[in-house]
């Protein structure tokens, strides 16, 4: 079951990245705000709510201000609310292309599974296979592991993001055949 949520996923992102053209990374603001558009959605950032929501055709989007203790607790930059904001709008856009934006119609997906799906596709949209196993190969190769602060510069995301998107690549048949020296 869970294979098959990151594997869904994972088809899922590739095709918004395929039809949309979606070739470099990190991934632009431009590209989401083309995106939205395309689906007829207006971006409005609140940093201040707590959560993001669709309302008519705006997309709110919340939660993306990091607090003066997170800055000290990660050691963070003023770009992790960059990176925070990228990881939201590519979570939005998962629940828009994953399933129904209203989650009051949607009575057969518990909203625990939509949240899953959504961070699933975000992380396959932000940090696409191939290029996520290139960067795990030479990380390994360069320090002897992997490097979540590297792989958050390359790709524009959180070190906490990074770290998700290993563990979701290092359950994947792809490396798991690698791993045990199959052909991938």
């Amino acid at each position: 079951m869970t294979k098959y949520l990151y594997e869904n996923m994972y088809e899922k992102a590739e095709k918004v990245r395929s039809e949309y053209f979606v070739n470099t990374y990190p991934v632009t603001f431009e590209k989401f705000e083309e995106i939205f558009d395309d689906l007829n959605y207006k971006l409005k950032f609140f940093d201040d709510c707590g959560k993001s929501c669709v309302i008519g055709n705006m997309l709110i989007v919340g939660n993306t201000k990091m607090e003066d203790n997170e800055y000290l607790k990660k050691n963070s930059t003023l770009s992790d609310e960059t990176k925070k904001r990228r990881e939201a709008l590519a979570h939005e856009a998962g629940h828009l292309f994953c399933h129904s934006i209203n989650q009051l119609e949607s009575e057969d997906i518990p909203l625990s599974k939509e949240e899953a799906q959504a961070d699933a596709f975000s992380l396959y949209f932000l940090m696409p296979d191939d290029l996520f196993e290139e960067f795990y190969d030479n990380s390994f190769l360069m320090y002897g592991g992997f490097n979540p602060y590297d792989a958050s510069e390359a790709f524009g995301v959180t070190v906490d993001f990074t770290m998700k998107r290993k563990k979701y690549f290092e359950k994947s048949r792809r490396h798991e055949r690698k791993r045990i020296g199959e052909d991938v």
